[in-house]
């Protein structure tokens, strides 16, 4: 056996050639030529990839199980959270809107990235990073984008990721299987549009570029947003073809969005078929007019194909087809629109209303609020989601929680849901302010 500084000659061979082993895999990992092991290059990662929220996690692991969706941009500024991204074994980037459109393409085999790169040329000269296997390409959008999915060939077969909204990718560290991270190509992200990018079009046992449609194969989601250019009175809704004013036929890009609603799981149905109610209310408003029952039922057979996998095995189509129709008459807003962001802008706009013992306005602003969601929702109930309300007014999720209870115990309003996991409780106005009985 040879000579290692770290082997003691007394010690038992099976020992000493497990100490070899382990001194060999850390000289090689130190001697890396893009040694990802070293102390976290925050400015280097950030110049390659421009603005973005760095995620801090332990080494070898892709993540851990605390919260993190709920972080904004703005916590790059923050000391504490620089002094975790230097001290981490593992750095991720949160994706997506939180970071101004920056996504990344996660290609899982090694033999696709050369096809992908001779579909996209211009994806050759952006930066890309390698873990265990495949790699990742790193682009910011250009415009609108769908959210995370699967990629998947003609087969169905599963070759990777588009990792937009609500996802992360490690960039820095070293991947579970122990190999490190590494720059492919150290170059800044480019700015791209989500048309402009081929995906795999799988024609016999040749994978070709694709023209501007999406070829739509069952599940497979990544292929390219179809444009509708045929007639002058055609015109994208929602993401809809309507022609002369009426509902012809679904487009690629709404399916995008029905199938971002759509359950992944199960007990996930009411919730989603709420969500496509919303969106139907969104088509209305983009058509001027109320959508008809058949366009109606259009929309939601394309959910049913979707959503039948997770749906409840003593329901039929008609018991959710029914459930749609019930949900639909407490939809008031679309995808589009945002309640707690309309009430926001206007208690802002008008003079904040006295809490007993505050002085904070944005506990006053909070309690302006409370009136504006009651008119939004038509003097019914409202919600009070406390992430966004923390994100509107610059707060935690739990001091926003303590404010509305500090509210409710006044008096401003009444809660008539307790909630549970799957939905936020639901409140009324009452504005009776009375004492609290101490």
């Amino acid at each position: 056996m040879e000579h290692h500084p770290l082997l003691n000659a007394r010690m038992p061979k099976e020992a000493a050639a497990r100490r070899l082993r382990e001194a060999r895999q850390r000289e090689t990992l130190h001697s890396c030529v893009v040694a990802m092991n070293e102390p976290p290059p925050l400015q280097r990662i950030l110049a390659l990839t421009g603005p973005a929220l760095l995620l801090p996690w332990p080494r070898g692991s892709k993540g851990a199980p605390r919260r993190w969706r709920h972080m904004q941009l703005a916590l790059m500024d923050d000391r504490v959270h620089l002094s975790l991204l230097e001290k981490a074994g593992n750095i991720g980037v949160a994706l997506g809107k939180v970071s101004d459109g920056l996504v990344s393409i996660d290609i899982d085999q090694d033999e696709r990235v050369p096809e992908f790169l001779k579909l996209n040329p211009l994806l050759s000269e952006t930066l890309r990073t390698k873990g265990a296997r495949g790699c990742n390409v790193w682009v910011r959008m250009k415009g609108d984008y769908p959210p995370t999915h699967k990629l998947k060939d003609k087969e169905g077969q599963e070759i990777g990721e588009f990792r937009s909204d609500g996802a992360q990718t490690i960039i820095f560290g070293t991947h579970p299987s122990g190999a490190p991270y590494s720059f492919e190509v150290e170059k800044p992200a480019r700015l791209i549009a989500f048309s402009d990018i081929v995906f795999f079009v799988r024609t016999g046992n040749f994978t070709q570029k694709g023209n501007n449609n999406f070829t739509d194969t069952g599940f497979t989601e990544t292929k390219r947003l179809r444009r509708h250019r045929d007639i002058e009175t055609k015109s994208r809704v929602c993401g809809l073809v309507v022609v002369e004013n009426k509902l012809s036929t679904l487009s690629t890009a709404c399916r995008e969005v029905i199938l971002g609603i759509a359950p992944k799981d199960v007990h996930q149905n009411n919730g989603s078929l709420f969500n496509l109610a919303r969106l139907c209310r969104s088509i209305e408003k983009s058509l001027g007019r109320p959508i008809t029952t058949s366009e109606l039922e259009m929309v939601f057979d394309y959910w049913c194909d979707r959503a039948r996998p997770f749906w409840r095995p003593e329901l039929s189509r008609e018991d959710y087809w029914m459930e749609f129709l019930r949900v639909s008459n407490y939809a008031r807003f679309g995808l589009d629109e945002d309640p707690l962001q309309l009430a926001y802008a206007r208690a802002s706009a008008r003079p904040l209303p006295d809490v007993p013992g505050v002085v904070d306005e944005r506990i006053r602003l909070l309690a302006g609020m409370l009136p504006e969601l009651s008119k939004i929702a038509g003097g019914g109930e409202f919600f009070l989601p406390t992430r966004k309300l923390g994100q509107l007014l610059g707060i935690s999720h739990v001091t926003a929680n303590s404010w509305i209870g500090g509210l409710r115990a006044l008096g401003f309003i009444k809660r008539t849901s307790p909630g549970n996991a799957h939905r936020s409780p639901r409140y009324v106005y009452t504005n009776q302010l009375h004492t609290i009985s101490r």
